[in-house]
């Protein structure tokens, strides 16, 4: 491994036939589109990757979130909306960019339903960089508890990690964020025996069980 950044020039020449009469940096998505859906992330890196020319049918779509630069002037911090009116003017240089699609409030779990991710909360008045991502959660399940192997980490912090089963028989871990507060932790630290072969109501991220998993509750009659 080399540390350099990988160069995709080669396979998006459309991007560096792009011209600006300054010199501009930006931060954006690149997406490609297939019988009018868009691919996956680890399709388009596929497509990156590849050591063979690009499919035909890929043409790039660059979806802008931030301008940092034009010229010497810094926009990296400017508020969400200045930022955004001057990623429309960049976007107009060429038919390949766009700029991000803005989901009103009451969209959101729209959005959800729709399975879509990527989705970035900004703070009113607050530049892009103060976002916070908006990850879903998934239904609850009941993972039962087989092991607990947490211990005193550095600092009085609690280190190690909890496993549990879920319902279709997958092992799963959980660190102390993840399982609760430091005195629930300590209290399994103390008597795992109390809690092993428990089952716990556990939520996660869209898209898989295992993701960003946290306890919600022990079921005290399971």
């Amino acid at each position: 491994m080399s540390g350099q950044h990988i160069e995709y020039t080669g396979k998006l020449p459309e991007l560096s036939e792009m011209t600006a009469d300054q010199t501009t940096v930006c931060m954006g998505e690149l997406l490609f589109k297939r019988f009018g859906r868009y691919l996956p992330a680890h399709q388009i890196g596929g497509i990156l990757n590849a050591n063979k020319p690009r499919p035909w049918w890929s043409i790039p779509e660059i979806r802008l979130y931030r301008v940092d630069r034009i010229g010497r002037t810094n926009t990296h911090n400017l508020e969400f909306w200045a930022n955004r009116s001057i990623q429309w003017k960049v976007a107009d240089k060429s038919p390949y960019l766009g700029i991000v699609a803005r989901v009103p409030l009451a969209m959101t779990r729209l959005t959800k339903l729709m399975g879509l991710e990527g989705a970035v909360g900004v703070p009113e008045g607050l530049s892009i960089n103060e976002g916070h991502k908006i990850k879903w959660h998934g239904d609850e399940e009941d993972w039962t508890c087989t092991s607990v192997q947490l211990e005193k980490g550095g600092k009085g912090g609690i280190a190690g990690v909890a496993k549990f089963v879920t319902e279709d028989g997958r092992p799963m871990k959980l660190g102390p964020g993840q399982l609760g507060t430091p005195n629930d932790c300590l209290d399994m630290m103390k008597e795992p025996n109390l809690f092993e072969g428990r089952v716990a109501k556990v939520i996660s991220k869209r898209g898989h069980s295992g993701r960003a998993g946290k306890l919600l509750s022990w079921h005290d009659d399971k």
